[in-house]
């Protein structure tokens, strides 16, 4: 069993020994090495395009890097490499920025989750707000204006347990989902961490979703008027029921969150831009910032609303924490890492996976995502959310058909570009693999409803008294 970790002796004390042990043992010596020196090296950003902007706009020298439905990725040649990250232009058509500055691994939790026009999306950790750029292209972008069939919309989980009751109708087979097997690995993302902060903000009184058609009928009606003066083309599809909620509990980074939708996406389609209030409509938009602590209004709120849950958890930023140790000659202070802070982080995290899951509606697909290396935060924190519910199947590595029938052309490409590691409940993209992340994800699908809900009452457990194994 990997070491727990004991409390440091002040929050300057080096924890670089202990970090290396860490690691070391749990990937190996031989392959941590690797994994670190290619920890060192500098995030290869790609450049986002934003389809809000002009039909016309293209990345003059860039290159592409992925296309996956409507995400298109461009990366920068290596002669103009220290470019990237650079302020993106203002569109002269649209006033919006042409791109966003990301981690490619960033991207793959997105694709995974599948969000589609139509759908109620919760985006449950969302600074800075790359993701939540993502899924708007998913869900809103002119190309993408026909709802999905319900068969489409059925994931590996539940395509099997159709089969299964077909079969048990005729008297065939049991229904039946196994766990997968396999050990604990390592794992990670970089853009929508914290550092291994975990953030402390105030709840704040947003209108939440409340019956997603009616409010999702109420923006349609609003958008559909709206004059869109420099914010950018309003697409049909958010006159179609969408709805996405960003949330983000800290007041700073909400203002900065707020502040990326509005310079990327069209005014109207964000609640309380200035194009979404024209009229005294300011809660019409389909995008909607909200400041919940997650861990605590999910759980005993909004039940089963959404039809899709993105939870990028606040982690220990491994990535972060290897190169800022090169520009200290290798010293890690504890307050930037430390066993005992993986151990209150993966408590954190399960709380908000447990909220997130009772979130998700029957049918839907929740995707958990870190960008840390330590084990206890990945497949360990899943594999005690489905102990709480045994309802919930783990979609990804036990189907090989984990993809999104909508990507089922795309399969080889996207296994070429992040070359994924199975682990027991997820996959793993790995910098010495695929030169970008890491990135930990787990794809989930909830088959029914939860008779009981056991245990899921983060209001009564703070981060480092759910997991008791050593002080």
């Amino acid at each position: 069993m990997p070491p727990t970790g004991k409390r440091p002796g002040s929050k300057t004390e080096d924890s670089s020994a202990e970090f290396d042990r860490y690691f070391s043992q749990q990937w190996g010596v031989a392959r941590w090495r690797t994994v670190a020196k290619a920890l060192q090296k500098e995030t290869a950003h790609v450049a986002l395009l934003n389809q809000f902007a002009s039909d016309s706009m293209a990345l003059d020298g860039m290159k592409p890097s992925l296309f996956v439905g409507n995400i298109k990725c461009f990366r920068l040649p290596k002669s103009a490499a220290a470019s990237a990250g650079a302020q993106p232009e203002l569109d002269v058509k649209t006033a919006l920025r042409t791109h966003y500055w990301m981690d490619l691994a960033s991207v793959y939790p997105v694709v995974l989750l599948d969000a589609q026009p139509g759908m109620t999306v919760l985006d449950a950790a969302a600074a800075p707000g790359g993701k939540s750029l993502v899924l708007a292209h998913q869900m809103f972008t002119p190309s993408r204006r026909t709802a999905p069939s319900a068969a489409s919309l059925q994931g590996p989980c539940g395509q099997q347990q159709q089969q299964q009751e077909q079969e048990q109708q005729q008297g065939i087979g049991e229904h039946h989902v196994s766990e997968p097997e396999g050990g604990l690995q390592g794992q990670g993302t970089v853009e929508g961490c914290m550092a291994g902060k975990v953030c402390s903000g105030q709840d704040v009184e947003c209108q939440g979703p409340g019956a997603p058609a009616a409010t999702a009928a109420a923006g349609a009606a609003g958008l559909a008027g709206e004059g869109l003066t420099n914010s950018g083309r309003v697409p049909s599809t958010a006159r179609s029921g969408g709805l996405l909620m960003v949330n983000e509990p800290d007041a700073t980074r909400r203002t900065r969150l707020q502040r990326v939708l509005t310079e990327y996406l069209p005014h109207a389609l964000v609640a309380g831009s200035a194009g979404a209030a024209a009229g005294k409509r300011s809660n019409v938009g389909a995008v909607r910032v909200i400041g919940h602590e997650a861990e605590k209004y999910w759980s005993r709120h909004e039940s089963e609303r959404y039809d899709r849950v993105l939870l990028d958890a606040p982690c220990s930023n491994d990535r972060h924490i290897v190169q800022q140790s090169c520009a200290r000659r290798g010293l890690i202070p504890a307050r930037d890492w430390s066993l005992l802070q993986c151990r209150q982080l993966a408590a954190l995290q399960l709380q908000l996976l447990l909220a997130g899951l009772r979130a998700l509606a029957v049918g839907g697909r929740l995707v958990y995502s870190t960008c840390s290396l330590a084990a206890m935060e990945n497949d360990g924190v899943v594999s005690k959310a489905l102990e709480r519910y045994p309802n919930v199947c783990v979609v990804m590595p036990k189907h090989p058909n984990y993809y999104p029938a909508s990507l089922a052309d795309q399969h080889v490409s996207l296994q070429e570009t992040f070359s994924p590691e199975a682990t027991k409940h997820g996959v793993l993209l790995m910098p010495d693999l695929c030169g970008h992340g890491p990135i930990y994800v787990s794809v989930l699908e909830k088959r029914e409803s939860q008779p009981q809900e056991t245990g899921c009452n983060p209001a009564n457990a703070g981060p480092g008294q759910e997991q008791t194994d050593e002080d």
